[in-house]
């Protein structure tokens, strides 16, 4: 088995990632209401489109596909139009300022950027998405330290002539897949997710012409 990046040359048209997985029934009641019992586990699936029309891109999916196919699986990139505002800035990566515990649903992120509900973020090859936020709180600049009789010193402050640093904590989902110490890079803008085919059989390429296709698969996380 192997591991592949997502092929630059494959863009799909249909991204939209959905967490599944959560939920279990326990069936109806006496009036017929279903009864759901909801859990913070679960797992993303992503639903593409792939517009197939050259040659690179038909070599692009037969190796691919090949790959899955053969108990494989694809650091997925995810398309997101809607990434945390000022995840672009220049200036300090986004990092864990605190340690993060395999299964916790808390994260505390030092950060430039501004997360909100809805945003979504890596940590290595694993999704979250955040669904509150706890609290945020300003870390002092370069220059608010040296002005400052009583601030420490903080190799890690910034002049502050960019966007200000926050500690923000966040409660996401789903949990975290593995424990993941203080200082790890969190990723706001190239999103990715280590994704399986949902089903091994999916995927299949019908040529018109020997050259044009449309794809539709469904990716499940591994």
């Amino acid at each position: 088995m192997s591991t592949m990046n997502w092929p630059a040359v494959l863009v799909p048209k249909g991204v939209g990632p959905e967490l599944r997985g959560s939920s279990k029934s326990g069936g109806r009641t006496g009036t017929g209401r279903q009864q759901q019992v909801f859990s913070q586990a679960g797992y993303w699936e992503f639903a593409y489109s792939i517009q197939i029309c050259n040659r690179a891109q038909v070599l692009a999916w037969r190796a691919l596909k090949a790959n899955l196919r053969s108990g494989g699986d694809v650091l997925l990139k995810v398309y997101d139009l809607h990434t945390a505002d000022g995840a672009l800035n220049e200036g300090e990566a986004s990092t864990l300022a605190a340690d993060a515990d395999e299964w916790s649903t808390t994260l505390s992120i030092r950060t430039t950027a501004r997360l909100e509900p809805g945003v979504q973020l890596s940590l290595g090859d694993r999704l979250y998405q955040v669904q509150n936020i706890v609290s945020e709180t300003g870390v002092p600049s370069l220059v608010d330290i040296l002005l400052s009789d009583g601030l420490a010193w903080d190799d890690r402050a910034l002049w502050n002539e960019g966007a200000p640093v926050v500690i923000t904590i966040v409660d996401i989902l789903p949990p975290m897949r593995g424990a993941a110490a203080a200082g790890t890079d969190v990723e706001l803008e190239h999103l990715v997710c280590r994704c399986v085919l949902a089903t091994i059989s999916d995927g299949d390429a019908e040529l018109d012409l020997g050259r044009f296709a449309d794809i539709r698969v469904t990716f499940s996380e591994s």
